[in-house]
């Protein structure tokens, strides 16, 4: 039996220098680590989970994780870390080094499982685990001292260094069946300290938690900027639908959570199993609302978000749905490998409307085709699409992805990792500096907020659906702190009136 301390930095949303205006986001569980966590005490080990918000009452500094890090006395010890986590990771895992240069440290997640060969950047790390982390790092924890680091046995996924070389191949074998994985590990302050923000039903100041939870695992499509498929492998793996709701269910009993996001990558890729989710839900968990991401697809695709199964998402609970519109443009749309936003999407938000459901579109900004006129037709694309919450964000690709790959050589190395939060732009513009990058950004944000027509669809949405009211009031404070115009509200604090200030 060893004694295994698993490790995880605050949200990687986080990142960065310096926070973007309306720079809002979801707090939630490391739920990979707790997925980690659960399969190695199911075969018999000792396991800590170190992460800022793990206490629930004291959110720990950095200093303060190395210093538990150290009273622990791990026999080894693993880190998950996306790209701009990497800098705040290697600076724990240095400190734990320092003091315990005998202790294994190993580091997984999606930057590494796209380039393991960063470990030979980082003194800290002695293993990398690409892919899934189940099954290599159970073969690490049980395995390192035994001295069986040859090529001939290390399976598929375990990466190492000696004398500058890096050893290793592939990423780790995927679980076939994930249900036979065992339910993610939940802890009392990760869950407390989880929610949506900032606009969801129940409002932040009114959710008891939130828990994590994954449906499917992988994803359908490989976007030009993204490294999920280097993570995931190909193809879409979904659990048993009883699995899901019985996991949801106990979590609420045992915990008194009153929110769960779904955090699967494309959660409608398979509408018949989501269908069935929904017809589970709807009769059973009570009291829980939830937030999903979903592709909006076009009408009568194979992936599509209609009236008939928007209507099911709210009846099994949910009450907020977040979709990818990211460009309005058809030749940058080909560039990422997407498709480019039309007007199903714009159906789609006034379904939501229609049914009570808060709506936030993810936008993408920054791509070097992009010039002035087009930024004028995306606002004009907003102001009709109209959606309650959209988050806008610059052009990132991540590390490993097949557009990272085509302009690494302008983009921010190891030393400013920190920098990939997609919310400060990194990527190169012929047009435009970063500075006019990210005024526009503003710009695209206030005009969406401050807009007659998006105005009068919120007033007329908290009409129909009195509740909402609560939720759009504490999003308002937080449009009016962070990007300089304040909305207020009548008819006792329920409804947006005006803008009565711009600064």
């Amino acid at each position: 039996m060893a004694k295994v301390l698993l490790v995880q930095c605050a949200g990687g949303e986080r990142g960065g220098s310096g926070k973007p205006p309306l720079s809002t986001f979801n707090e939630a569980e490391p739920l990979g680590l707790l997925c980690l966590e659960a399969s190695l005490k199911l075969a018999g080990h000792r396991v800590r989970l170190l992460h800022p918000n793990v206490g629930g009452k004291v959110v720990l500094s950095e200093e303060g994780m190395v210093s538990i890090a150290l009273d622990y006395c791990a026999d080894i010890v693993g880190f998950s870390a996306m790209t701009n986590q990497l800098p705040a990771t290697a600076r724990i895992a240095s400190g734990i080094k320092k003091r315990w240069p005998e202790v294994p440290i190993v580091v997984g997640g999606d930057h590494f499982s796209s380039c393991p060969e960063d470990i030979l950047k980082y003194d800290c790390f002695d293993y990398v685990v690409a892919g899934e982390g189940e099954s290599a790092m159970l073969w690490l924890v049980e395995n390192w001292r035994n001295g069986l680091i040859w090529k001939d046995v290390v399976p598929d996924g375990v990466y190492w260094k000696a004398d500058g070389i890096l050893f290793g191949s592939g990423n780790a074998r995927r679980v076939s069946d994930i249900n036979l994985l065992p339910r993610p590990s939940r802890h009392l302050g990760l869950l407390r300290r989880s929610g949506v923000g900032a606009l969801m039903w129940p409002p932040p100041e009114m959710q008891t938690g939130m828990v994590s939870v994954y449906a499917s695992s992988g994803c359908p499509y490989a976007c030009s900027y993204c490294n999920a498929r280097q993570m995931w492998g190909k193809g879409v793996r979904w659990r048993d639908v009883d699995c899901v709701v019985n996991e949801l269910s106990e979590v609420q009993r045992g915990f008194g959570v009153n929110t769960a996001f779904f955090v699967d990558l494309t959660f409608n890729s398979d509408m018949a199993f989501v269908y069935s989710l929904f017809e589970k839900l709807r009769g059973g968990v009570n009291g829980v609302s939830w937030y999903v991401v979903a592709r909006p697809g076009k009408a009568f695709d194979r992936i599509d978000l209609n009236k008939r199964s928007m209507y099911a998402m709210r009846e099994a609970g949910c009450t907020k749905i977040g979709f990818g519109v990211e460009t309005v443009s058809p030749a940058v749309a080909k560039a990422l490998r997407r498709a480019s936003a039309d007007d199903h999407v714009i159906r789609v938000a006034r379904w939501a409307d229609e049914l009570g459901v808060l709506t936030k579109a993810f936008i993408m900004i920054g791509h070097p085709d992009e010039d002035e006129a087009y930024y004028e037709k995306l606002v004009a694309f907003l102001e009709d699409l109209s959606v309650d919450e959209i988050r806008v964000s610059f052009l990132t690709p991540f590390p490993g992805s097949s557009l990272w790959k085509r302009f690494m050589s302008v983009l921010p190395g190891p030393t400013r990792y920190d920098e990939y939060t997609t919310f400060r732009p990194i990527l190169p513009h012929p047009r435009f500096s970063a500075e006019e990058l990210g005024r526009i950004r503003e710009d695209i944000l206030v005009k969406h907020y401050t807009g007659h027509r998006y105005l009068e669809r919120v007033r007329e949405k908290i009409a129909k659906y009195p509740k909402l009211a609560r939720s759009f009031e504490h999003f308002f404070g937080v449009v009016s702190r962070e990007l300089g115009v304040e909305i207020r509200a009548g008819g006792g604090g329920s409804l947006p009136i005006s803008i009565v200030r711009w600064t």
